[in-house]
């Protein structure tokens, strides 16, 4: 199997492809989730799995375009009513099939999930209520004009109702809600450990090239490193700068980079002696204490 390295996010690895022969691909990445439930905690880990598992109404592709996924198309048909019309013929990991209710259910439950060390209600705050036209189209009023709504959806799962409906948190954990429509189904998580994915043979997208994906966390960069090179894992995320030309220069691995638009955050340009002036003052004076 040809190894594959990445610099950026692990969800992104399985747009890369594998050869036919690979059932089972292993991935090593530094930060273990919190939880299986999509709803539970605004974690980039759990984003990176709960992707695999469930979808979202609308998608982002790797220049942040918005995209189709469980909405094909959408629409405002007043300034405060965005109409959605929904994929049709799909179908949850357990047979059901997907509907507005679902998604009707998913936004209600989203902002409102116990314990959430980040809740979701920062993508659904705008919302006042949805309201179901007919199976495959709902209306979301929202609280006055809501310009990034699609955008905004594209970061909440969508989550089968017949399954969830009154479930905590701990029965996505140990699989008994985790029923999504995404490309993978979930196996387990085995907190530390690893979480394990199988293919979804009846996913709208298509099927995923590979029967099995391990997600191992390993949160050491060396350590890392050294499953990729041992062979104990077949990608990893987070490569060590201080490893990438290495890497890059390996026979038997591949480096994969791409942009990022992650903003670890702005500094106001200080360092200078004098400051520059706040751009609405005209008559600043600076004092600065060596």
């Amino acid at each position: 199997m040809r190894r594959h390295l990445l610099g950026s996010a692990i969800a992104a690895a399985l747009s890369f492809g594998a050869p036919a022969m690979a059932a089972e691909v292993k991935m090593g990445i530094r930060t273990d989730v919190s939880s299986i439930d999509p709803h539970y905690h605004v974690y980039t880990p759990n984003s990176a799995v709960w992707r695999h598992i469930f979808d979202a109404l609308f998608a982002t592709d790797a220049k942040t375009r918005l995209q189709p996924a469980l909405a094909v198309s959408h629409k405002t048909i007043a300034e405060d009513v965005w109409e959605l019309n929904l994929r049709p013929n799909v179908t949850f990991h357990d047979g059901t099939p997907f509907t507005a209710e679902d998604v009707a259910f998913s936004l209600a439950r989203a902002p409102n999930v116990p314990n959430s060390p980040s809740s979701y209600s920062q993508y659904t705050k705008m919302i006042a209520r949805t309201e179901v036209v007919d199976p495959l189209t709902i209306r979301i009023h929202t609280k006055g004009p809501a310009p990034t709504m699609p955008f905004d959806l594209a970061s909440v799962a969508i989550i089968s109702k017949k399954a969830a409906e009154g479930k905590p948190t701990s029965d996505f954990n140990n699989g008994i809600a985790a029923i999504g429509t995404g490309a993978y189904r979930f196996v387990e998580w085995s907190a530390g450990s690893h979480v394990a994915l199988a293919k979804n043979p009846t996913y709208w997208g298509g099927v995923e090239p590979w029967d099995r994906v391990i997600r191992k966390p390993i949160p050491n960069d060396g350590a890392r490193v050294a499953a990729m090179l041992s062979g104990d894992v077949d990608m990893i995320e987070g490569v060590p700068g201080v490893d990438r030309a290495r890497i890059a220069a390996a026979p038997n691995l591949t480096l994969h980079e791409c942009d990022s638009i992650r903003i670890i955050y702005l500094h106001m340009d200080s360092n200078r002696d004098p400051p520059p002036r706040s751009p609405t003052s005209r008559a600043t004076s600076w004092t600065r204490t060596r």
